[in-house]
């Protein structure tokens, strides 16, 4: 191939350096822009090649089905014991509510559980009151809290005798606190 001067490149006169050729690439007048899925539709999806078994190169439909490996057989789950309740004792049931407490209110207001159960009252308070916090006392059973804002508090007891018992705040916490802070636990008659 032969060079033709008039095709390379002069550089100015006087100047004694080479000139390099400048490289233009094209410019595509189209502004790249992400894909937008309410003008255009989505890219479309390659299709993913048939699966081959890599020991033969044969599709799977060609080679034998695998023999079927026999289920295991079932586990018996040993039943679940519950504790022999003691001598001369019957055996508890647990029943766990939980009773939030507010200025002036208790929610739920009535609570029923069976004669024999074990009652695991989780007392939540969002108030307190105009006092320390909101009381709870239930009337014919040794069960007292006093729970403040943002606490929560734990009582259990065992509902031994059948009946209704009315449970109050058992501290002065304002306006509301006689009329309208009360409930009640009634206990129905077990087997």
């Amino acid at each position: 191939m032969e060079i033709n001067e008039a095709t390379q490149p002069q550089a100015p006169a006087g100047d004694e350096k080479s000139v390099e050729p400048k490289i233009v690439q094209p410019v595509d007048p189209t502004p790249k822009r992400p894909w937008n899925p309410r003008k255009t539709p989505p890219p479309a999806a390659v299709p993913e090649p048939a699966p081959t078994n890599v020991e033969t190169g044969k599709p799977p439909a060609a080679e034998p089905p695998p023999e079927e490996t026999p289920a295991p057989a079932p586990v018996e789950e040993e039943p679940s014991v519950e504790p022999a309740a003691e001598e001369g004792k019957p055996k508890l049931r647990p029943k766990e509510i939980t009773l939030y407490m507010a200025a002036w209110s208790y929610n739920p207001k009535e609570i029923t559980v069976v004669q024999g159960d074990l009652v695991r009252l989780n007392l939540k308070s969002n108030s307190n009151g105009y006092g320390d916090g909101i009381g709870f006392k239930v009337e014919g059973l040794p069960v007292t809290a006093l729970v403040k804002k943002g606490e929560t508090k734990t009582v259990e007891f065992v509902a031994e005798s059948a009946g209704t018992f009315v449970f109050t705040c058992g501290t002065p916490c304002g306006p509301g606190h006689i009329a309208d802070m009360m409930g009640k636990i009634i206990v129905i008659g077990g087997n």
